[in-house]
């Protein structure tokens, strides 16, 4: 919920309310029935761009709309882990869709090499993301490993990640990972890959944490911690 006549306020003096805005699957508004004259309205513009430059992938719903669907806020087209569907590649929202063009760069000359798409800054720099894509496939251990340690040190920082992940061990059988801090869901096996591209993508959205940090950490730890990989 954002209260439209002081929500630009509070995101610009709270830190805390940028990250939530940032991770929402949907931004609601509210008190916009009390919003008359053209300075308001002006503002309240201003309010739905701002929340636009923090999270692109989030619908701003207006409950005082006369289109406005009650239905909509729950429709947030995410995975639905009980049938197993919904689109994929929607719900990771991967942010290169967002950078029309995303520069790849590859890292090192290891045996599981990854590309990184350049950070995209949320309003703020201190709130960004990114995608991270390995080219070859993941062993478990080692990534759930590097997951945990990930979010005992950075969990605070770590606002969201999503992923499917390409598994050593269940060759084209695409798993979906999806935490929230230092919260992770229990991950899903799909029936099979949603189109032809069979990479891992971890999808991040970060507060102070660089897109090389990860890029690194993960690089590192893979390569130390799998045998696979060496």
């Amino acid at each position: 919920m954002m209260d439209s006549i002081n929500g630009k306020t509070t995101l610009e003096s709270h830190k805390e309310c940028q990250k939530q805005a940032a991770v929402a699957d949907r931004l609601v508004l509210t008190k916009t029935d009390l919003i008359n004259d053209t300075l308001s309205l002006k503002g309240l513009e201003s309010l739905k761009a701002t929340l636009s430059s923090i999270n692109p992938n989030a619908p701003i719903l207006d409950p005082q709309n006369p289109g406005f669907v009650f239905s909509s806020l729950f429709d947030t087209s995410l995975f639905n882990p009980k049938t197993k569907t919904a689109n994929v590649r929607k719900w990771l929202n991967y942010e290169a869709n967002n950078n029309k063009n995303p520069h790849l760069h590859e890292h090192g000359h290891h045996h599981n090499s990854s590309q990184s798409s350049h950070d995209v800054t949320r309003h703020s720099i201190d709130i960004r993301s990114f995608t991270l894509t390995f080219d070859k496939p993941l062993e478990i251990r080692a990534l759930t490993t590097a997951l945990e340690v990930l979010t005992f040190t950075h969990g605070k920082d770590l606002l969201r990640m999503k992923g499917i992940v390409d598994t050593i061990e269940r060759p084209g059988v695409p798993l979906v990972i999806h935490g929230v801090q230092h919260v992770f869901h229990d991950p899903v096996w799909l029936d099979e890959w949603p189109d032809e591209n069979r990479q891992t993508q971890l999808v991040f959205i970060t507060h102070r944490i660089q897109r090389k940090t990860l890029s690194d950490f993960f690089e590192s730890w893979i390569n130390s911690s799998s045998g696979n990989w060496n």
